[in-house]
């Protein structure tokens, strides 16, 4: 189980819920551990939009997941062409999203 300090109950309640999310997703171990690390820096806003996108759309985590590591790394080797990569790539996600959105039911 991640364990979180926190003065705030209902934000550690929160952290909490986000952490046994984390521990019950099909993420690679590695992957529960960027995200913990992730934790202990989040805000309790940072931490409800976390955990409210791994209710929502529990499908994507792992897209999430490769796509924030990527923006780290570009931030921390300062390569704006690959920030650029990932915006677009991040566009065409949302734009094949909300073309998903729009289908009629069948």
């Amino acid at each position: 189980m991640i364990l979180v300090n926190m003065d705030d109950t209902a934000d550690a309640n929160l952290i909490e819920k986000l952490a046994q999310r984390l521990e019950a997703s099909s993420l690679s171990d590695d992957d529960k551990a960027f995200w913990t690390y992730m934790l202990a820096y989040a805000t309790p806003d940072m931490a409800f939009s976390m955990l409210t996108y791994m209710e929502e759309f529990p499908e994507k985590v792992q897209w999430a997941s490769d796509i924030l590591k990527r923006k780290l790394d570009a931030l921390d080797t300062k390569d704006s062409a690959a920030w650029q990569d990932i915006l677009a790539d991040e566009d065409a996600a949302l734009r094949e999203q909300e073309i998903g959105d729009n289908q009629p039911a069948i």
